[in-house]
């Protein structure tokens, strides 16, 4: 099984994209549209990868985090919410917004996704609810209906940036520009701070 895939971006469509590894070969991985948006063609890419085999193929699904690989399993586990599925709603939310939503019960974070009904929105957090708690812990989630703490946004974003192949030190400078970062969706960080570096170099 693949675990993690990181290289160059090679390309990029609406759901998936092609990272090429030192060893030449190119990984077709299936991601969230947050994670596409970062990406640029001929840019470094890093994921941790879900590995699906069925008869007829095999597809890797990638996630910024080891903390999104842990969620999207857990989710993919509920009857009815196949894969992709699960990286619609890994990009609704930070993965301390998603278990936020299922600790407390917040049925219309889910049923405002496309493609999940009531039904089955409810059904994710009652599934969910106790499988969810230990990564809860290590996540650092509060059981409240926001779901995230303090700078867990910007953390998502910060994740992101090191994935992408930013320096440590530079991503930090870049994020101490962005005004109001709690209040912005971690993609909304990611794409105002790729502005603010596209001319700075990378690792």
């Amino acid at each position: 099984m693949i675990g993690f895939v990181q290289g160059t971006v090679q390309f990029v469509d609406d759901r998936s994209c092609v990272v090429l590894t030192v060893g030449g070969v190119g990984y077709q991985v299936f991601t969230t549209a947050a994670a596409l948006v970062a990406l640029t063609p001929g840019g470094p890419a890093a994921f941790h990868i879900v590995t699906a085999v069925r008869e007829d193929a095999i597809t890797l699904y990638g996630f910024w985090s080891a903390d999104e690989k842990k969620l999207f399993l857990l989710l993919t586990e509920v009857d009815k919410v196949g894969p992709r599925l699960g990286l619609a709603i890994i990009g609704a939310g930070n993965v301390s917004q998603i278990i936020g939503a299922i600790l407390s019960g917040n049925s219309a974070f889910f049923s405002a996704i496309s493609g999940i009904g009531k039904k089955t929105a409810e059904k994710i957090i009652i599934d969910m609810r106790d499988k969810v708690k230990k990564l809860a812990a290590s996540a650092s989630v509060a059981e409240t209906a926001g779901g995230e703490t303090p700078n867990k946004q910007t953390g998502e974003a910060e994740m992101g940036l090191l994935a992408l192949g930013y320096h440590p030190n530079t991503v930090k400078a870049v994020l101490g520009r962005i005004e109001a970062k709690n209040t912005k969706r971690a993609e909304e960080i990611v794409r105002e701070a790729l502005g603010l570096m596209r001319e700075t170099p990378k690792r």
